[in-house]
């Protein structure tokens, strides 16, 4: 009966501890502005979308998490980090086409030089003969 008793206080630890595991995720999504999201709670804590479900204590902080997020409007974190890598660039590219413009004026103002000096040139030669 010793065994049996030790067994279940055991049990009821590891379930304490995994509920207060699932609690801190929610709250600490909560916090940072995350969308509270079950999907993303098994991954953070490695329960199972049932427990999040099942228990109720854990149900209970999730629903009013939920509830509070009701409406709200939530910007993906990995999305924002694209947006902002996709920025950077967008201006290194543009830095790029400006300075080709700048190229491509320089060469043409060089182009119609040398044909002006190439057709001077060529009068030049044309008056020789």
């Amino acid at each position: 009966m010793e065994k049996f008793e030790k067994m279940v206080k055991q049990n009821q630890a590891e379930s304490r501890e995994k509920i207060s595991s699932a609690i801190a995720a929610i709250i600490e999504m909560e916090q940072a502005g995350e969308r509270v999201q079950i999907c993303e709670l098994t991954k953070r804590t490695g329960l199972s979308r049932g427990f999040f479900y099942k228990n109720a204590a854990v149900r209970k902080e999730l629903d009013r998490a939920l509830e509070l997020q009701r409406g709200m409007t939530f910007t993906n974190p990995r999305k924002a980090v694209l947006d902002v890598a996709m920025e950077k660039q967008i201006a290194l590219l543009t830095k790029q086409v400006e300075k080709q413009k700048k190229q491509i004026a320089e060469l043409e103002a060089e182009n119609k030089k040398l044909k002006k000096a190439l057709d001077r040139k060529e009068l030049a030669f044309l008056k020789q003969l």
